[in-house]
């Protein structure tokens, strides 16, 4: 009896990669693991900060719910929390000596300022899972794979639905209307009917704002819910604006907008090519250098040259926080 493995899509897409298709098919183009796979080389510190804040949530959500289980308590008070939490280990977050100090001071102000909210979450829901990876086969089409990482699923203590936390560090409350039309949570919402059913609950968009102060901190909560309408014109929108992406007639035009390429990484790329598609990664990294400045032992400041961009396929990671 032979054994029934199941032939890997061709095709692999996030909410993050379908939206910057449709903000620019040729910025789609060079960062897509599909296609050229690249970013550039210098660390983004905001990338760099969010995953620090993510990591910090992880794992006092995660740490807090296992001192709950282990003593088998099903409705946890505040000033029960309170005590626990005091038990958990300080968290050494990974790569801390290399956020600048800007980003460590935002940090340690949003650990200190966010850590009573998770007490009041922990009050109303169990943690299911942090950072839970999925990915849905052949959907919305053939041959395509949609995947992404839930931050934190949890169930709510007192009605037992299901919910997913997405967490976002930002320096402004996004606008409503941006999170109406949001694709990662709408992909994420669809994923987590087709896993629960009526039992799912919503997504939870958890914006946290990046301040070094406490007068500049602040934190929104928002419960969204699709309803069966809303998510089968979403997958119908959705289904369209993937097979554009990877129809072999998708020539990765630029989308010639003034504040898209004015805010783009890789404007540099498109300064030299214009309309011509660039075939290699290669051809790329070798033909775009930056200088970049680093102190040495003797603390003195020294100024090299290295690659603009490098080859990037990020195999793990979805969305950025």
């Amino acid at each position: 009896m032979s054994l029934d493995f199941q032939k890997p899509c061709a095709f692999t897409l996030s909410a993050n990669e379908i939206r910057t298709a449709c903000e620019c098919a040729r910025k789609r183009y060079y960062s897509s693991r599909d296609c050229l796979a690249i970013r550039a080389n210098k660390p983004a510190k905001a990338l760099m900060l969010g995953s620090a804040v993510h990591t910090y949530f992880q794992y006092y959500y995660t740490e807090l719910d296992k001192k709950v289980k282990e003593l088998g308590v099903v409705n946890p008070d505040y000033d029960l929390l309170a005590d626990l939490i005091e038990q958990i280990p300080p968290l050494e977050i990974p790569d801390w000596d290399k956020l600048d100090a800007d980003s460590q001071a935002i940090c340690k102000n949003i650990f200190e300022l966010y850590r009573p909210q998770i007490l009041i979450d922990l009050t109303e829901f169990e943690v299911i899972a942090c950072e839970q990876a999925f990915h849905m086969d052949n959907w919305p089409i053939e041959d395509c794979m949609y995947h992404g990482n839930i931050d934190m699923v949890v169930k709510n203590r007192f009605d037992g639905k299901i919910y997913y936390f997405e967490h976002k560090t930002c320096k402004d409350f996004r606008p409503d209307i941006y999170n109406r039309f949001d694709i990662q949570l709408h992909i994420y919402h669809s994923y987590g009917v087709s896993q629960y059913g009526n039992e799912f609950g919503g997504m939870i968009l958890n914006q946290v704002k990046k301040s070094k102060t406490e007068r500049g901190y602040g934190a929104q909560r928002d419960k969204i819910y699709y309803n069966s309408y809303e998510l089968e014109d979403f997958f119908n929108w959705l289904k369209q604006k993937t097979e554009a992406v990877v129809s072999p007639d998708n020539h990765h035009a630029p989308c010639n907008n003034y504040m898209t390429c004015k805010m783009c990484e890789y404007a540099p790329i498109c300064l030299k090519y214009g309309y011509q598609v660039p075939q290699t990664t290669e051809e790329i990294i070798n033909a775009f250098e930056e200088e970049v400045s680093r102190v040495d032992e003797n603390n003195k400041i020294v100024v090299e040259k290295q690659p603009m961009y490098k080859y990037d396929p990020r195999p793990d990671e979805e969305e950025e926080g």
